[in-house]
């Protein structure tokens, strides 16, 4: 005997009559798109769920339309880069996720002294510039 899935559609809205939510539920699990909206009618966030798990693109919006985040999801990690813009439009903040965790990038490597060798090494300073 084959298992029917049960797909059940959900909205809901603000006091103003405007769209709040917008999602679906397969077997009890969000699956499918997710929208989310401002108050004001602007999206808030676009995003897909698979069995309850969120997966692939994922952007959001700040309350003027400006773009708020952009990454990715791969079973509800992110994965990849995650972009942050202030409400002006100016990016501020772009890390790379492997598998939920921060991956740094070295931007800048000074080393101050040079040693001969790392297992008889005197004590070396290295200036870093990391962005994460």
């Amino acid at each position: 005997m084959s298992k029917t899935n049960t797909v059940k559609e959900h909205k809901e809205y603000y006091a103003n009559g405007n769209l709040r939510l917008q999602t679906s539920y397969t077997n009890g699990k969000r699956h499918g798109i997710f929208k989310l909206w401002h108050d004001n009618g602007q999206l808030f966030v676009n995003t897909t769920y698979v069995q309850g798990n969120k997966q692939g693109e994922f952007k959001s919006w700040h309350k003027n339309g400006n773009i708020m985040v952009e990454t990715n999801y791969v079973d509800n990690l992110r994965q990849g880069e995650y972009k942050e813009w202030d409400e002006d439009g100016q990016l501020y903040m772009n890390i790379t996720y492997a598998k939920g965790y921060i991956k740094p990038r070295y931007v800048k490597r000074k080393l101050q002294e040079q040693p001969k060798s790392f297992l008889n090494a005197p004590s070396f300073n290295y200036n870093l510039n990391i962005i994460v």
